[in-house]
């Protein structure tokens, strides 16, 4: 690296170019940065990469335009040397050449961005209706014998058509309806011109044609009456508008886009000389083909014959077969019927052997006796169950109450709680008391109470009573 001589008398250090075009660079970057600018397009070329390169320009200064290729892709247009363009993007510097320049983000050409929203408007709003759908598009005629043009009878385009329909094929039925392909006055004239076509009898397929151009040069075949009557046209349309780089509503809606109007003539209309040829190989192939049908059904009739038996042969051998079954089921149903005489024969000796009578003879005589044991045991039973009852009774009688009440006892409860008398405590004097004996209940009022004392012989129960 080359060092930088530090000039005489001067302290400051001089800078090198790149250091100039880097300051010059970030200067502009910070202070311009992302502008629009507007101005008239020269010098216009795009790179084998993609990119676009040009300048613009007015009437006192130009600037260095760089549109990268995907810019380019987004735009919609193809830029061209003249036109006007209003210009979004960021100013810098390429260093390499010290030239400063804009990239472009966006381009529109002036007075173009009214109409091309207005453009993308209608194109949603007819999408929206299903205009360009696929599944409404229709298949072209294989051959059609009548095609109708709506072109300028003045252009190049129906040049085009007519020589490359009369050298594909020459005897067909050409009508050709006039048209203006531009101007304000071209959208009704070529609806116009399809309305007429459709009137004409036997029409096939209808191609409207029109050689390239501008922008403006093919916004007749962007207005919404053309689009509209395309679509409602009776037989198939084939737009041929434009170049292959040229798009419209037209291309849209039609049943088959065409780059070029000579591209559609070759489409709808298929070689007579290819026709012809593939008739003849079709022609062979059928020949052929019969040849060896016919062949094989004769080969298989000659095999069927050899085959085939005469009717009195088979009734014969019918018969035959018919008198050889009888004989064989006589003799089955002989065999079948005296088997079936030995088996039953066979069964009653059997059931001879194991008639019940006997043994219900042995369980009658067995149930008999079995009756006759089974009533002494139940009388042997039900006597001791009985004088077991007799000892048990006679010691429920001996514990008893009412046992001990015979003996002269009796049993006094207080009134009225109905609670057992054991002490004085629970019958006090002038308290009533009940007193139960053998057969009678007694209510009396306890004069005195008092416990007896242990030496003292036990009085009678209810001793010392008076009656209320």
């Amino acid at each position: 690296m080359d060092l930088i001589p530090q000039p005489a008398g001067s302290r400051q250090k001089p800078l090198s170019v790149s250091d100039v075009t880097a300051r010059v660079r970030l200067a502009i970057e910070r202070d311009v940065g992302r502008v629009w600018v507007v101005g008239e397009l020269s010098n216009f070329r795009v790179a084998g990469s993609g990119h676009g390169y040009g300048t613009l320009k007015d009437d006192r200064s130009q600037l260095r335009l760089v549109a990268f290729r995907n810019t380019l892709g987004v735009i919609g247009f193809v830029p061209r040397d003249g036109m006007t363009l209003l210009a979004r993007g960021t100013v810098g510097v390429y260093e390499s050449r010290g030239e400063y320049q804009i990239v472009a983000e966006s381009l529109e050409e002036v007075g173009k961005g009214a109409a091309a929203e207005a453009l993308r408007q209608l194109r949603l709003r007819l999408e929206a209706e299903g205009l360009f759908d696929d599944a409404r598009k229709r298949p072209l005629p294989f051959l059609p014998q009548t095609i109708g043009v709506a072109t300028s009878p003045t252009g190049a385009a129906i040049r085009d058509v007519l020589r490359v329909l009369d050298r594909r094929y020459t005897n067909l039925r050409i009508l050709v309806s006039p048209c203006k392909v531009q101007g304000a006055d071209a959208p009704a004239e070529i609806v116009a011109a399809l309305r007429a076509l459709e009137e004409a009898r036997g029409l096939d397929v209808i191609l409207l044609a029109r050689g390239g151009g501008s922008a403006e040069d093919l916004s007749a075949f962007n207005d919404e009456r053309v689009v509209r009557a395309i679509a409602a046209a009776s037989v198939p349309v084939i737009s041929a508008v434009g170049h292959e780089i040229d798009w419209t509503l037209a291309d849209l809606v039609a049943d088959l886009r065409c780059p070029t109007p000579s591209a559609a003539a070759e489409i709808v209309v298929r070689e007579k000389t290819a026709l012809v040829e593939q008739v003849g190989a079709l022609s062979l192939r059928l020949l052929a083909s019969g040849r060896t049908l016919l062949a094989d059904l004769r080969r298989r009739t000659a095999e069927t014959a050899r085959r085939l038996i005469h009717p009195r042969r088979r009734l014969e051998a019918d018969a035959q077969r018919l008198d050889d079954l009888s004989e064989r089921l006589r003799r089955g149903a002989s065999r079948a019927l005296a088997e079936s005489r030995r088996h039953l024969a066979s069964l009653l000796a059997r059931l001879a052997l194991l008639s019940p009578r006997d043994a219900v003879r042995e369980r009658r005589a067995r149930i008999n006796d079995g009756a006759l044991r089974l009533g002494t045991l139940a009388r042997h039973r039900i006597e001791v169950a009985r004088a077991k009852l007799g000892g048990v009774a006679g010691r429920l009688e001996t514990l008893s109450p009412l046992a001990v009440l015979d003996r002269g006892y009796s049993i006094t409860r207080a009134i009225p709680s109905g609670a057992i008398v054991r002490g004085a405590e629970q019958a006090p004097s002038g308290s009533l008391i009940e007193v139960t004996v053998r057969r009678a209940r007694l209510t009396a009022r306890v004069e005195e109470a008092r416990d007896r004392a242990p030496e003292e012989a036990r009085p009678p129960i209810g001793s010392r009573v008076k009656s209320p």
